[in-house]
């Protein structure tokens, strides 16, 4: 893990549009090579108070879903995760900090959020292509399924991912 003092925390509104702006250069930079143009164009075209407005959203008080941020030394948000049920929704580290280890330290927190909700199966997808997210998630026990999810934007492009599940063990199943 990075040496950092306490740089896990949960989510806050403040933290929307930093991870708003993170997230779309990981599409920008990280998927340019396995993304449709028509894809990056709808990321590209977003508004950024409708992502900032879509993760505040995200994180409000009665959401489903819950985020834990890494930070850095100034309590800035470079990486996060995302949990809803069982299924890890989101995992992105802010490409100035790719290759620093928080993926697999984010990864470690979304799995233990799992459990916490009473899942003994977890599942995530990623895009299809991405193998760096692909190599990680499979060394910490992940296993590519045959399954795969169509992602159909407004703009009428599509992305597909690949279904990862993994047992995360005893935990009893909800």
């Amino acid at each position: 893990m990075p040496d950092l003092i306490d740089p896990l925390r949960p989510a806050r509104r403040d933290d929307a549009a930093t991870i708003a702006a993170y997230h779309r250069r990981c599409w920008q930079t990280s998927f340019r090579s396995i993304t449709d143009l028509e894809v990056l164009a709808y990321v590209e075209q977003s508004s950024m108070d409708d992502l900032i407005a879509l993760w505040h959203q995200r994180m409000a008080d009665d959401s489903p879903q819950r985020v834990v941020v890494a930070t850095d030394s100034s309590d800035q948000a470079i990486g996060h995760v995302m949990v809803d049920g069982a299924e890890l929704v989101h995992l992105f580290i802010d490409p100035d900090h790719h290759r620093e280890g928080w993926g697999r330290v984010l990864l470690e927190i979304g799995e233990a959020m799992i459990r916490e909700n009473g899942h003994r199966v977890a599942e995530l997808h990623t895009m299809v292509g991405n193998t760096p997210a692909i190599t990680l998630y499979e060394a910490t026990g992940w296993v590519v399924t045959d399954d795969h999810i169509t992602n159909e934007l407004p703009n009428g492009s599509s992305f597909v991912e690949h279904v990862l599940r993994k047992d995360l063990g005893d935990t009893p199943t909800r």
